[in-house]
């Protein structure tokens, strides 16, 4: 065994390094750098924590404390940044503080098999939502040009074999970003910068949509955020993990947002999501695939393609409440002309001539399954212009199309809001779930068809009032197997003990719903159906009780 000493900025750090051999007969060394103590000096922080990440080290070990930093950090291949927890006590806790609201803590740019654990990353709460009457975010240094995807606690783009976990991410415009560009430190408009007012040329284009490098295998898991624009926004990312993470109170916008492409074969479990959207329509989770109009702070909008699929993705026990928007939205292209920078035409499955909805802009081979969604102001669940990329008009197997199994849709009853909501489908079916809407004084439905063209859908044993459907005159359900008599069969009770039998599943179908986050002896699941805060010990339910006794 060898000991080595390293000068890591200001402090002298003395590790262990093993050295062993491997097959190839090559020599490996593994050693660890410790990052010297706050200096109350954002210069002097940022240069130690970057000289530790720079030195090397497989592992980066932060002492408590809080450090300043003016810079993003990077974070280099191979090497694991631990801090000693994420809490808001410096004495116990890691705490870095972000304070130039134009750029991130963290980046991670093309770089393979590095980690980010257990520590508390606070960003610049300006930056989380624009002024009254703007979509954009001026720089602090230049009011003349906007912020788009700056503020992250850790940007991600075209990485692998990555994981987040453990950490605090506070306010800024993302938590967790996966990227489809690399992370520029000018802003990002037109050829160079984004300047208000001046109009790009034909070749200079804001693409917020790439199709560069790919993040994969990135695993985001155990983090709580907090007050950001989005919680984890999701341009790219392949064979993915998203779990067991809180998200919460972002402001106007959502929990997880997925976009551009490609996005697939994630999974996206057991994940915590409430409060989102303040000041604004956010939701739980949204799936949002297809053109967009960005806003037009220069004076000319763009219209924004995706540049991969939405396929493949399962959402399995995911509990999303109190969003200001929809708990789960999945949804494709909106109607747009063709965009000259693509020369694609978003129209969706013969619903306009000429094209059906162009194949990149279709979701299918989606999973949803034991999730539950209550209390959110719009919907609980909406499934809108989905269809299989294999094409609009085939008839595809129950069991390959979109899944929506057993999952439990509740409103408020104090307010009008939808169960379940569905529109412009192909290839779906549903099975198992239990739907409730609410009146709550205005008009809201248990189960609710909205637009025409809802094709090859089946559904078997799910529980709704079906006096209360709402099918907005116009729908047609040709080709559905059964029809919709068939998908809602003669399973018409929405009592509690169904319910509290399909709750109870959704409940057992990941462990950590019968963890305990802030040891208050009331399991995560437990707390968050009675709406306390299961982070925190001093909100505890009255009762701690999981339907069907899930967690005894």
């Amino acid at each position: 065994m060898s000991r080595y000493t390293f000068l890591v900025g200001i402090a002298v750090a003395t590790a262990g390094c093993g050295a062993e051999f491997e097959g190839s007969g090559d020599l490996s060394f593994r050693w660890a750098v410790e990052v010297a103590p706050p200096s109350g000096n954002c210069t002097i922080d940022h240069q130690n924590l970057q000289a530790a990440l720079d030195a090397g080290a497989t592992n980066v070990n932060i002492p408590p404390g809080t450090y300043c930093i003016f810079a993003p950090l990077y974070v280099r291949s191979g090497t694991v940044v631990t801090g000693a927890g994420s809490g808001d006590d410096p004495a116990m806790n890691t705490i870095i503080e972000q304070r130039n609201s134009a750029t991130s803590a963290f980046h991670m740019n093309e770089i393979q098999a590095s980690a980010l654990r257990n520590v508390r990353v606070v960003l610049d709460g300006d930056i989380s939502s624009p002024p009254a009457g703007e979509d954009c975010v001026r720089h602090p240094d230049d009011e003349s040009t906007c912020l788009w995807r700056r503020g992250s606690g850790v940007a991600i783009y075209g990485s692998s074999d990555i994981e987040i976990s453990g950490n605090t991410f506070m306010f800024g415009t993302y938590g967790v970003a996966l990227l489809d560009q690399p992370n520029l430190q000018t802003p990002l408009a037109g050829p160079e910068a984004e300047v208000v007012g001046a109009a790009p040329d034909a070749e200079a284009w804001y693409d917020a949509c790439t199709d560069l490098a790919s993040n994969r295998r990135i695993t985001i898991t155990r983090n709580t955020i907090i007050g950001a624009r989005d919680g984890i926004f999701v341009l790219n990312s392949i064979d993915g993990e998203i779990s067991r993470n809180t998200v919460a109170l972002s402001l106007k916008y959502n929990g997880l947002k997925f976009s551009c492409g490609p996005v697939e074969n994630n999974e996206v479990v057991a994940n915590y999501l409430y409060g989102n959207g303040i000041g604004g329509l956010g939701d739980g989770i949204d799936v949002a695939w297809g053109w967009s109009e960005l806003p037009e702070p220069w004076g000319w909008t763009v219209e924004d393609p995706p540049d991969g699929y939405f396929r493949d993705n399962v959402f399995i026990g995911n509990l999303s409440w109190g969003n200001s928007g929809n708990g789960f939205e999945i949804k494709s292209s909106k109607y747009m002309d063709p965009t000259p920078k693509r020369g694609l035409t978003a129209y969706f499955c013969g619903s306009e001539d000429p094209l059906d909805l162009v194949d990149i802009l279709r979701i299918g081979e989606t999973t949803v399954a034991l999730n539950a969604a209550w209390s959110n102001r719009l919907s609980q669940f909406v499934l809108r212009r989905s269809a299989p990329s294999a094409g609009c008009f085939v008839n595809l197997p129950w069991n390959e199309r979109t899944q929506i199994v057993g999952n439990v849709w509740r409103a408020d009853p104090t307010a009008p809001a939808n169960g379940f909501s569905m529109g412009m489908v192909r290839n779906a079916h549903f099975e198992r779930n239990w739907s409730e809407g609410s009146w709550g004084g205005g008009n809201a439905r248990d189960y609710y068809f909205f637009h025409p063209s809802i094709h090859f859908v089946s559904g078997m044993r799910n529980f709704g009032d079906w006096s209360d459907v709402d099918q907005v005159e116009g729908v047609t359900y040709e080709g559905n197997d059964p029809d919709i008599v068939g998908f809602k069969q003669t399973l018409a009770d929405p009592t509690l003990a169904n319910y509290e039998n399909n709750l109870a599943v959704v409940v057992a179908s990941d462990p950590y719903h019968c963890e305990d986050d802030d040891g208050d002896g009331c399991a995560n699941a437990c707390e968050a159906l009675a709406s306390t805060d299961h982070k925190d010990p001093a909100s505890t339910p009255t009762v701690c009780a999981c339907p069907g006794d899930a967690c005894s």
